[in-house]
């Protein structure tokens, strides 16, 4: 049976509350490859299972010509919006909400309610709720990088619907295949990440059952090494496999020359990740205090895993290693941060968060291991009230 998760029911209301904000403040046209994403969705042939399919009508009606006027540079702690110029009628405002309500409603729906243990579909548990997966999932929408990419006029904002359900398919391995293809579906380059990530996370987790920690935070540091150290020559040696010639080709021809090298320099790639992930749009509108609340909130939730790692070492049972509660989440922060290192360090263009906040849910089990879920809440409201408040500054 259903039962309604108050949390969940709560962290809603506060994502609807602070998408519907953010339309009014966000710059318009200021997204990731908006003149040709925008385009795409709203004159693009979906298929009848693609929700934008039925949304057909109200994106017709969109306008996607932007001229907005936004002086901000990448080292700048202020920026300039122009509120005449980057501003959509309250009509169209009106069709983007309902359009990102209606992607958004199965992540909306699994917070708000949750399935009994006992519930199956066809003899098989779709979601899985065990271990905080669905309070994640709902703090993990408050993190005002994703509201911010849930919003945007792409499919890109399905892709990211689609991949943060991961977490809740996490061990149902027919699910999320099937979620998976879907994703590959919709945009193949998202779906090699997550693909990727998927298979790093379960390779670190069986190895975690017969090594400790220690190794297991060895491995992740020498696997991120291995990518700053073989760089984008490495996806030359991914052309070899025919099902990934084409996209590693055409990466390696895009980056291969020195201009995406210089403008995405190796040692600033994790820093722009960070402030991808917490708010800064490809204008490099971005809010400092956001930053300051939000790397001082790792900082201490991964002081406080680091303790945590040290109790994880002695949990065995006939002599492997329990890989459930407190030790499967430090592993998989471990796997998903050398994971994310990976891809940044090979590939400049991917150092934007946008292709990682699906893994934002299992980082969020994690502090959720040395954090209360409340405390963790109002972190994030706080910091989207920033975010909010700043770009409301910068159009005075």
């Amino acid at each position: 049976m259903l039962r309604i998760s108050l949390f969940g029911v709560i962290c809603a209301a506060w994502f609807l509350v602070f998408e519907i904000g953010g339309r009014f403040l966000y710059p318009f046209g200021d997204e990731p490859d908006f003149i040709a994403r925008a385009p795409g969705l709203i004159f693009g042939d979906h298929s009848w299972i693609n929700p934008y399919f039925w949304l057909d009508g109200i994106l017709a009606t969109l306008n996607f010509s932007s001229s907005c006027n936004i002086q901000a540079a990448p080292l700048s702690i202020w920026a300039e919006i122009d509120s005449l110029s980057c501003s959509e009628s309250i009509g169209q405002i009106a069709s983007r909400i309902f359009i990102a309500v209606v992607i958004c409603a199965p992540l909306i729906f699994t917070i708000c309610f949750a399935w009994g243990r006992s519930r199956k579909i066809l003899g098989v548990r779709i979601l899985n709720y065990e271990g905080q997966r669905g309070e994640a999932l709902a703090l993990s929408l408050l993190v005002p990088g994703v509201t911010y990419s849930l919003g945007v006029l792409a499919e890109e904002q399905l892709v990211l619907m689609l991949s943060l359900l991961i977490i809740m398919v996490d061990r149902r391995w027919v699910i999320a295949a099937l979620l998976v293809a879907a994703i590959l579906a919709v945009d193949f380059g998202n779906g090699v990440v997550v693909l990727t990530v998927l298979i790093f996370l379960n390779g670190y987790r069986h190895i975690s059952k017969f090594v400790g920690i220690r190794i297991i935070l060895l491995l992740a540091l020498g696997q991120a090494a291995i990518a700053l150290v073989a760089g984008i020559a490495f996806i030359g040696f991914l052309s070899n496999f025919s099902f990934l010639a084409d996209k590693a080709d055409a990466i390696y021809s895009a980056v291969s020359g020195s201009e995406l090298v210089d403008k995405y320099p190796v040692y600033l790639r994790p820093v722009i990740t960070f402030m991808t992930g917490v708010f800064m749009t490809p204008s490099f509108v971005k809010v400092l205090p956001a930053f300051l609340v939000m790397g001082a909130s790792l900082t201490v939730v991964g002081w406080r895993l680091a303790k945590v790692y040290s109790v994880c070492e002695f949990e065995k049972i006939d002599g492997k290693y329990l890989n459930d509660g407190s030790r499967e989440r430090v592993v998989d922060c471990c796997a998903i941060v050398a994971t994310v290192l990976l891809f940044i360090f090979l590939i400049p263009t991917y150092s934007n968060a946008k292709y990682y906040l699906f893994v934002i849910p299992f980082l969020m089990r994690g502090a959720l291991l040395v954090m209360q879920k409340k405390k963790i809440m109002k972190i994030l409201i706080s910091s989207q009230l920033i975010v909010l408040g700043g770009l409301l500054l910068y159009r005075l």
